[in-house]
């Protein structure tokens, strides 16, 4: 987002520092991004990248073909 929104029950609007952040790109349902989840923690263990905590999606859904949404996922990485 380009600017602040509205808190909504669901969607909290936080303004994120500068930083690093591990990505990944799930394609499918959203109701599997947990598996992309997994592996994009797998991978920063392995790369031994710290977490923050830290996380948010951005979704591409410009098609309407639910197998072939979009979705990039990023975790915020520590600076300790």
């Amino acid at each position: 987002m380009s600017e602040r929104f509205a808190d909504s029950d669901v969607v909290k609007c936080v303004e994120l520092a500068p930083g690093r952040a591990a990505h990944a790109v799930h394609i499918g349902l959203y109701d599997q991004l947990h598996s992309t989840y997994a592996a994009l923690e797998t991978w920063c263990t392995q790369n031994a990248l710290v977490l923050s905590g830290q996380s948010w999606e951005v979704y591409d859904d410009r098609t309407d073909d639910m197998s072939k949404l979009e979705t990039s996922i990023f975790l915020r990485l520590s600076d300790a």
